[in-house]
């Protein structure tokens, strides 16, 4: 099953598509609800996803990609440029919003991006901008390896990436 929602892409082996009790589902446009399980691709621009199921809501606009029984989701976007690392982003959970563009990662999420690490409880990716925001009540933590080896070790309230260039602030 390949379905488009806006810019989103998603692809599964099962889709259940469902209207509020009552209603028909050719008339309950911005009301529905759908489910794809049995493993789950999200594709975006640069943007790939894998998940074990995903559930939107065409009245938030909001599609939440998640693991089973402790599995995780995995994001990989692709360089911006020729040579550049891709970005890998592991989280329990990421939520996309189909209108901004927008991304949210969460539950324990790890960040690599060439030579730097991140840890954050939420990660939020706004993709045009290539732009990483770290936060949490756990402070979050980059890790910057030079390349002799030494590490710069950042841990703050909220740390950006910018995701395209490998640099941080």
């Amino acid at each position: 099953v390949v379905a488009t929602v806006s810019s989103l892409t998603i692809r599964g082996p099962r889709a259940e598509l469902s209207a509020p009790e009552g209603d028909v589902i050719a008339q309950a446009q911005g009301r529905r609800d759908a489910v794809f399980d049995g493993g789950v691709t999200v594709s975006r621009g640069r943007l790939t996803a894998v998940g074990a199921t995903l559930r939107y809501a065409e009245a938030t606009g909001l599609g939440v990609l998640a693991g089973l029984d402790g599995a995780r989701v995995e994001v990989r976007i692709a360089p911006a440029q020729e040579g550049e690392p891709e970005v890998i982003i592991d989280a329990e959970r990421v939520t996309f919003d189909v209108d901004t563009d927008t991304s949210v990662s969460e539950g324990d999420v790890r960040l690599l991006n060439g030579d730097q690490a991140a840890r954050a409880e939420r990660l939020e990716y706004e993709e045009d901008a290539n732009l990483g925001v770290l936060s949490g009540s756990d402070r979050p933590e980059v890790v910057r390896t030079a390349d002799d080896g030494g590490e710069l070790r950042i841990v703050a309230d909220e740390i950006r990436v910018l995701t395209d260039i490998s640099a941080l602030y």
